[in-house]
């Protein structure tokens, strides 16, 4: 009956946050270990030259790392219906160490719009990027439900078609120089 007793002490000094299976006391933790310990690893998927990276976070968050050969924008669009129409479109370049990530709707076969200017809302957390020789990555996190109607509803378990693009210019709206698509079940 002790070592029930104690193993329970024990479970609920890790639960409450004091220890951790070998001993370790939440203050003699990393933050990078704590992160470790309750997200998920990115899942890769490398499309044509387009590498897609994601993950889903214990907040209903979906990251994103997205990379292309390429000096100019990258994008990535979510649930198209044909071509780019009705896709959530986020679209990102790097310029003088500063990402510009913008969060975009498929209004037709081939262009789009912010959703601000179509009375959406800008729903991209956490925007950042970096550019080197050859490549550009950028990385943002969206609410798998916005509640926005120029977003789409991401559901964990069900799968989606997912488009990409990039073009050689740092802007939201030169035609782009590659594309791919896949489909993704997250």
């Amino acid at each position: 009956m002790k070592k029930i007793g104690a193993a329970v002490i024990f479970l609920l000094l890790v639960a409450c946050g004091k220890t951790n299976a070998q001993g370790e006391t939440a203050d003699t933790l990393s933050d990078t270990t704590k992160l470790a310990q309750i997200e998920p690893q990115y899942q890769d998927t490398l499309v044509k030259d387009f590498h897609f990276m994601w993950r889903i976070d214990t907040l209903g968050l979906l990251h994103v790392k997205l990379v292309a050969p390429t000096k100019g924008w990258v994008a990535v669009g979510f649930a198209p219906t044909n071509m780019m129409q009705n896709a959530n479109l986020i679209i990102g370049y790097v310029k003088s160490d500063t990402a510009y990530i913008s969060d975009e709707y498929g209004v037709a076969l081939t262009s789009h719009s912010p959703d601000t200017k179509l009375g959406g809302s800008d729903d991209v957390k956490e925007k950042s990027g970096m550019e080197s020789e050859d490549l550009t990555e950028i990385h943002f996190a969206i609410p798998m439900n916005s509640g926005d109607k120029y977003d789409k509803v991401i559901e964990p378990g069900k799968s989606y078609k997912l488009i990409f693009a990039s073009g050689a210019s740092d802007n939201f709206t030169t035609k782009h120089s590659r594309a791919a698509s896949v489909q993704i079940t997250f």
